[in-house]
């Protein structure tokens, strides 16, 4: 009898948790494989967890586009053992035409970026936390993709966090671009390419391009260089994807901390 009841409180309990009208319309949409993947997964991680596996599917699926994108990935880290998670992630993307420059000194790098940007004005660079900056392996291909139909000077996308056992959590979905976010706080984060031509006169034009104070201070650096620009919302482009994954808090960059000089005057590279 007790084992009877058990029994009968497990297949309520059951019908509790799949019987709903979200499950039924992800039967209805992706099919009774992924229905029967949902019934399963924990009530605990049932919120970004079961976002992440409806909307990232196809993240190993290679770009069926031939595109001739370059990317110039500026990796800041002390050595290779310390950015051997952003390196991986760098391994598995799907899209191959990248390269990568570690950092030596601050003044150093800056000027690779120069010479790198001068070398080759329509390519792309991107700056990353080698130890704490994780890429999803369809990241790079994403970027390749929308930068082949229309050159932006500037690409960012989505984010999320990563917990020290790998999971990940806090997600932040972030708007197109948008003067007034900007000018508060560095909303465009962390994976951002950013056009060659356009880069080497923001640094070009730049007073203080060698005055970088250690990585920690890396996010802070490149937004007083964009803060000084006047933006055209044509020469800015966002991908709605979760394409990287931080690994500890987020650095919060705001306006009122980083900017030495309040409403100094803007600038035009373009």
């Amino acid at each position: 009898m007790n084992i009877r009841n058990k029994r009968i409180k497990w297949w309520q309990d059951w019908k509790n948790r799949t019987d709903t009208e979200e499950l039924h319309a992800l039967k209805r949409k992706y099919g009774w494989k992924t229905w029967r993947y949902m019934c399963n997964v924990p009530i605990l991680f049932s919120g970004y967890q079961k976002w992440i596996y409806l909307n990232e599917q196809d993240i190993y699926k290679k770009n069926s586009e031939k595109s001739l994108v370059h990317f110039h990935i500026f990796l800041y880290a002390t050595d290779k053992k310390t950015a051997s998670g952003c390196l991986k992630s760098l391994s598995c993307q799907t899209y191959k035409r990248f390269h990568i420059y570690f950092s030596g000194t601050n003044e150093e790098l800056v000027a690779k970026q120069i010479e790198v940007a001068r070398a080759f004005p329509e390519d792309y660079l991107l700056m990353l936390d080698g130890e704490k900056e994780y890429l999803s392996p369809n990241a790079l291909s994403m970027m390749a993709e929308m930068l082949q139909k229309r050159h932006y000077d500037m690409v960012y996308s989505d984010e999320d966090r990563m917990e020290e056992n790998g999971r990940r959590c806090d997600p932040f979905f972030k708007p197109d671009w948008s003067p007034d976010t900007f000018e508060e706080f560095f909303y465009t984060g962390n994976l951002t390419a950013y056009r060659g031509i356009f880069w080497g006169r923001l640094l070009e034009h730049s007073g203080e391009k060698s005055n970088i104070e250690g990585e920690e201070n890396l996010r802070a650096w490149i937004y007083r260089q964009l803060h000084r620009c006047d933006w055209d919302r044509r020469t800015v482009g966002h991908i709605p994807k979760v394409l990287c994954h931080w690994k500890g808090r987020y650095p919060l960059i705001c306006a009122e901390q980083t900017l030495e000089v309040p409403g100094q005057e803007k600038v035009s590279v373009i």
